[in-house]
């Protein structure tokens, strides 16, 4: 998609709440491969995956009591809903990792995934 509007520079990194990095590069990069065909693109994007797997606790579901007390902080603090499956996995890594590359000063974009109905339960 972001070859499709001229954003091919751009790098797009998942935060993985289940599977292994190796297993996540593999299933998306083949995805991308084939969505690629499909749009005629022709490109093999198998080194262009980014995928941590470094937020997994355990696997599905898991989180740490940090990770949850700094989602209901985040929650506090922006409105916005995080779940400890989705959402907020993803964005407790996405934060982490930006902390730790210090990345603080770059234009980053968190693609909120929705998990609410986690929530609710």
């Amino acid at each position: 998609g972001l070859d499709l509007v001229g954003w091919g520079d751009v790098k797009c990194v998942g935060i993985s709440v289940a599977r292994d990095k190796e297993r996540g590069r593999s299933v998306i990069a083949d995805y991308a491969n084939e969505l690629g065909k499909y749009y005629g693109l022709n490109k093999d994007y198998s080194d262009r995956i980014f995928f941590e797997d470094n937020y997994l606790y355990g696997g599905y579901e898991q989180y740490t009591p940090e990770m949850a007390a700094y989602l209901n902080e985040a929650m506090k603090k922006t409105g916005l809903l995080f779940d400890t499956t989705y959402s907020g996995k993803g964005f407790y890594g996405m934060m982490n990792e930006i902390k730790k590359n210090h990345l603080e000063d770059k234009k980053i974009i968190f693609w909120h995934t929705g998990g609410i109905m986690n929530i609710m339960k």
